[in-house]
């Protein structure tokens, strides 16, 4: 699934993220306080003449504890790795042909019923899934 290979490569490039333990795919976990999830969103459709070819939608959102500061600096440095992505292969089985950020850079979210800090970005990429 692209949405966990993007995650585990988030994990590998931020000292901040730990695979599995603190940066989750399609779902936030309720602990730890600080944490990312990598979640798919709506995108426009593919060209069907490209069957290989998807146009996809990815939204990330980023949450702290006690301040703001983590989950925004964190949020920060995810969109400087991701955004202008291009030729990227992610795993075994996807290439990013190109990912840019919907807006420009994190937007707060509130507080979740925790009282946590969210912050949230969006990407629309297009990528290429090989061995279909």
């Amino acid at each position: 699934m692209l949405r966990e290979e993007i995650a585990r490569y988030i994990a590998q490039e931020l000292n901040e993220f730990t695979w599995d333990e603190n940066i989750f795919v399609d779902h936030m976990a309720k602990d730890p306080a600080e944490a990312a999830a990598v979640i798919g969103s709506d995108s426009p459709d593919g060209d069907f003449w490209m069957p290989n070819y998807r146009v996809e939608g990815l939204q990330i959102i980023v949450r702290s504890g006690r301040l703001p500061t983590w989950a925004q600096n964190r949020g920060e440095e995810i969109y400087d790795l991701l955004h202008g992505m291009s030729n990227q292969k992610m795993g075994d089985n996807w290439e990013i042909i190109s990912m840019q950020a919907i807006a420009g850079g994190p937007t707060p979210l509130g507080r979740d019923d925790s009282g946590r800090f969210r912050f949230s970005f969006n990407f629309t990429m297009e990528v290429l899934k090989n061995g279909s």
